[in-house]
């Protein structure tokens, strides 16, 4: 056998994860598949085992990224894709941290341990998704991104124009975004971050930015939850109702916006056609168009308790779903500002039934939406002069 400094490191995460080999000797040529980014295969040049393994992997260039899993001891790596492999074999739970400024992914790096959580500390480094390679989660298991630096100017960024080039992808599993920045800067009809399928993603923290003109910052179908309690998502694009939103919902399960989220601008800023959408928080609003849009013809249930819902140009909330099964709007409270249209509004042939039991407006709702209350003047001086509803009795 070859000496143990240079004996193969050969890693098959489970049934689903490729095979990584970051170094030994062999008696021939490993296939370029297996050799992740930052390792190359080279002649082995030793005079005693070059006879038997005249093949050797290793590593080229300076260490990126380090691992470490449980409570073991960090190593470094020279890419992340190798530390993403290894991670998904492991037994612990792992953190790999950026130490290089700027790294760009050139093959696919992503958690596929459905039983454990991989934490990408971006520590104030910037890396970077060149479009032929996907970054994120598949088939389980547990992405948590984070931001250790004090500045907090960590980047996961996308700078590919291909079609389909989205920063982060998730099929399955969860995602946790709890800091950094992660923008999509480049392409058409892609996102910061695509979820599918069984997908689960939590946003407590952090920018997630679309800022080109026909980008998403999330975009969401499936049958996951997408929850958003902190941080801001945000879309500067206003070219496309179909791929310039801050966030497009299309899955049958939950959109829950609570707390401190800001999520704003876009085309729509959510632009909701599925599901179940519970806002008790948070601010949501846009500078040019809607900032709660539901359309298309699957049922959805939009409620609203509190929270900030503005349009410095159009409705706060505006509905054309046309769904047999009536999809239903109800607002009990919160904060509602248009800047033109109705402040909660819907076109003539949607089917949604709208229902308003309280809130503070800066114009009186449709009262053909206002169920058992009215409308009164209410001295709220909230943006601008608010309208409350109360009861019959007030």
């Amino acid at each position: 056998n070859p000496s143990s400094e240079s004996t193969a490191i050969i890693n098959r995460a489970r049934t689903v994860s490729p095979i990584y080999v970051t170094g030994g000797l062999f008696s021939k040529a490993v296939s370029a598949n297996y050799i992740p980014n930052g390792y190359h295969s080279t002649d082995n040049t030793d005079p005693d085992t070059s006879g038997e393994y005249p093949f050797k992997v290793e590593a080229e260039g300076d260490p990126v990224v380090s691992l470490k899993i449980g409570d073991g001891e960090s190593k470094n790596y020279p890419s992340l894709e190798a530390a993403v492999g290894i991670a998904n074999g492991a037994d612990d739970d792992c953190v790999i941290t950026l130490i290089a400024d700027e790294y760009t992914i050139a093959k696919s790096a992503e958690v596929s341990n459905p039983s454990k959580t991989v934490t990408l500390d971006l520590a104030g480094k910037t890396l970077k998704q060149n479009g032929t390679a996907r970054f994120g989660v598949t088939t389980g298991g547990t992405l948590i991104i984070t931001d250790s630096s004090s500045e907090r100017n960590g980047t996961l960024t996308q700078s590919s124009t291909s079609t389909g080039s989205n920063t982060i992808s998730i099929d399955a599993g969860s995602l946790v975004i709890q800091g950094g920045t992660i923008t999509q800067v480049n392409g058409a009809t892609v996102a910061a971050v695509l979820a599918s399928g069984t997908a689960n993603v939590t946003v407590s923290g952090g920018e997630i930015l679309a800022t080109s003109s026909a980008n998403d910052a999330i975009q969401f179908s499936g049958s996951g939850d997408l929850t958003i309690s902190g941080g801001t998502v945000e879309a500067v694009g206003t070219s496309s109702e179909n791929n310039s939103n801050a966030v497009q919902f299309n899955s049958t399960g939950t959109l829950a916006i609570s707390d401190d989220a800001i999520v704003k601008n876009g085309k729509r800023t959510l632009y909701v056609n599925n599901g179940t959408i519970n806002i008790t928080g948070g601010t949501i609003s846009n500078n040019a168009g809607v900032a709660i849009y539901t359309y298309g013809t699957n049922k959805c249930a939009l409620t609203i308790s509190d929270g900030t819902i503005t349009s410095q140009t159009s409705n706060a909330v505006y509905c054309t779903s046309t769904s047999t099964d009536p999809s239903t709007v109800t607002v009990s409270g919160g904060k509602f500002k248009r800047g033109g249209g109705g402040v909660i509004s819907k076109e003539g042939t949607c089917t949604s039934i709208i229902s308003v039991t309280g809130g503070l407006f800066n114009v009186a709702p449709n009262s053909a939406f206002i169920d058992g209350v009215h409308a009164v003047a209410d001295n709220q001086t909230v943006i601008d002069a608010y309208l409350g509803t109360g009861t019959d009795d007030e």
